[in-house]
């Protein structure tokens, strides 16, 4: 049974991805494969972290993922177009609630660019999430839909929507409880999307603007921009169609099509609240397939033509050899945990705990952040909850969190973290022994 599964993807930007065409084969052979996906862009002031939402399985929590796990294969599709520091982060919590007042759904208009993080940097808080469908009838296509929301402050979120040539439309304030569950919810229906299907990544706002803060509002894009962005995607030659690239075309487009389709238009947004709500279940994708890894054959391992049987057969079996036999791993940077027998903590579950607990926007980012007794026990496999008390004392006298509101109860109120810092953190862990139970 396949499990919803809310990933952060790490170490990946807009600036350094590598192999933007691996992004979009994979996720075009996902997409087909009667799954669906979603794409969140989230920014706080000048942070912006990436987010999708995959159908995984039971034990993609654990990072145990089982053969043909989704979250695993589409892992691998990002290191392939990201370079191997790219991760897969499982969020356990979901996203920690937001003060997002406005919201706009939209959809692509024949031509219209995708979004990319540009279209956030007005607005110190906004979450824009993606919905990518794989369509069959009345003949395969893809699909999309976006939804933006943000604060109070900055435009309005239709105005940048409307500017980069999507049909967009404003929520009224009954429709928000619909998207601001921990969790993402899916957009129903979309539009048909005719380029390349992509990811929504963060873009390093530093390095854009020079260290300030927030860009000031400039989503209007240049008409020679806009032509050379049609250009390519109308040349290439991946499931599009050719068309002459004119510099007017966004502009006729923005004036002659009302509406991106005669089904979507005729939807209440009531209605299609009501929709989206009541198919989530239709929402997610049954089966995905993935070529099996093969070793190649190196030259070197490769037996020659003046060798006998015999040679022939060590020099197979040495070449099986070398690709059975790997180096010891290096020793890890954390220690060994609590507890003894099934229940003990190997340094690998040391750090693994240190990772939820880093990746748990309630406890980062929340409204009352902080690492709580209520919030460890939530993090921890059934086996390791006995540990809570002393994994929550270990904490405190490696000084991970600040000090307490009540010396006399110190866990009464959750204690943020003073580290986040993995190597930091397990340096301390490391010079700091086990305190013993109590």
């Amino acid at each position: 049974m396949s499990t919803r599964i809310l990933c952060r993807v790490d170490g990946v930007t807009a600036q350094t991805l590598i192999h933007p065409d691996n992004l979009a084969l994979g996720m075009r052979g996902h997409l087909e494969h009667d799954a669906d996906l979603i794409s969140v862009l989230m920014q706080i002031q000048s942070q912006q972290r990436t987010y999708v939402l995959l159908d995984g399985c039971p034990g993609c929590l654990y990072r145990r993922c089982r053969p043909g796990c989704r979250v695993l294969l589409f892992g691998r599709t990002l290191r392939a177009a990201g370079g191997s520091p790219t991760t897969l982060v499982p969020i356990t919590e979901g996203l920690a609630p937001r003060c997002y007042t406005r919201m706009a759904l939209a959809w692509p208009r024949r031509h219209a660019p995708m979004l990319t993080a540009d279209l956030l940097h007005p607005y110190p808080e906004a979450r824009l999430l993606l919905h990518w469908r794989h369509r069959r009838l009345p003949r395969p296509t893809l699909t999309l839909a976006a939804l933006l929301m943000v604060g109070a402050d900055g435009p309005d979120p239709a105005d940048p929507l409307r500017t980069a040539g999507w049909w967009a439309r404003s929520l009224p304030p009954a429709c928000h409880a619909l998207w601001t569950t921990p969790t993402p919810r899916g957009l129903f229906p979309g539009t048909a999307w005719r380029g390349d299907p992509s990811l929504l990544l963060p873009q390093d706002i530093h390095a854009v603007t020079g260290g300030t803060t927030l860009l000031t509002p400039d989503v209007v894009q240049k008409p020679a921009a806009a032509a050379a962005t049609l250009a390519h995607r109308r040349n290439r030659t991946c499931r599009t169609t050719s068309h002459p690239a004119d510099p007017t075309d966004l502009h006729r487009l923005a004036e002659t099509e009302s509406a991106p389709d005669a089904a979507v238009a005729a939807i209440p947004l009531l209605t299609y609240a009501i929709l989206t709500a009541a198919n989530q279940a239709i929402l997610r994708g049954l089966t995905i397939f993935a070529a099996p890894e093969t070793a190649t054959e190196s030259p070197a391992s490769a037996p020659s033509s003046a060798s006998t049987p015999a040679d022939s057969t060590t020099s197979a079996q040495a070449g099986d050899d070398s690709v059975l036999i790997t180096p010891p791993p290096p020793p890890s940077i954390w220690p060994a945990g609590p507890g003894t027998g099934k229940s003990a903590m190997n340094p690998g579950d040391v750090g693994m705990v240190v990772e939820r607990i880093l990746a748990s926007e309630t406890i980062l980012a929340g409204p009352t952040p902080g690492l709580s007794r209520k919030r460890l026990v939530a993090l921890l496999p059934e086996i390791w909850k006995e540990h809570t008390q002393i994994l929550l004392a270990w904490c405190d006298a490696a000084g991970m969190l600040d000090a307490p509101r009540d010396p006399a109860d110190p866990w009464r109120y959750a204690r943020p973290l003073i580290l986040t810092d993995p190597e930091q953190i397990a340096a301390r862990l490391q010079a700091t022994a086990i305190p013993s139970k109590e």
